[in-house]
């Protein structure tokens, strides 16, 4: 988290010698999209917008607005850093509940995919995915430990998030040695 300030902002900067939000609009817009789909998700998928100041908002959101008719203002930048960090963090830990009852399921002679298929079934407040090997793309292996990494210098006890990443590292191996 800062990553957009303190680094992107400062080396266009240095090597423009060009004010960022004075001399050109700055912000940041976490990407959300899957891969192959990018288009429609651009256009469909609320795009959170954080931006450096007042005026770089307002122009941020012009052009995302030119094609989403769905912007999310956030505060600031770290504000928008942390929502796309959050996102994949939750994602990847529903994927680690997911494989974990997988493999619960599977040790009890008993088939996940129809334990989750009933518990989902017209139950607005359950939406377990399917287990699977991979829990998407870089983003969702790496977010997580960019969170626990913040939290540690903050001193803040993550071990959710840690257990859930080893679950679903070992979701991997776990496959390999049933095969």
């Amino acid at each position: 988290m800062g990553t957009s300030r303190n680094l992107v902002a400062r080396m266009v900067e240095s090597e423009t010698e060009l004010l960022p939000g004075k001399d050109f609009y700055f912000g940041f817009v976490p990407e959300r999209t899957v891969e192959g789909n990018a288009l429609y998700e651009q256009k469909h998928i609320p795009q959170i917008i954080g931006a450096l100041n007042k005026e770089s908002a307002k122009k941020i959101s012009s052009l995302f607005s030119s094609f989403n008719k769905q912007p999310i203002l956030v505060p600031d930048i770290e504000h928008a850093e942390l929502c796309k960090i959050i996102d994949n963090t939750y994602r990847d830990v529903t994927f680690a509940y997911a494989n974990q009852m997988a493999m619960i399921c599977e040790e009890l002679g008993l088939d996940f995919h129809i334990i989750r298929q009933a518990c989902n079934n017209n139950y607005t407040r359950n939406n377990i995915p399917a287990a699977s090997p991979g829990v998407g793309g870089a983003c969702l292996t790496k977010d997580p430990y960019i969170l626990v990494d913040l939290c540690k210098k903050l001193e803040i006890n993550m071990e959710l998030i840690k257990s859930a990443r080893k679950i679903n590292e070992a979701t991997v191996f776990h496959l390999q040695r049933k095969s």
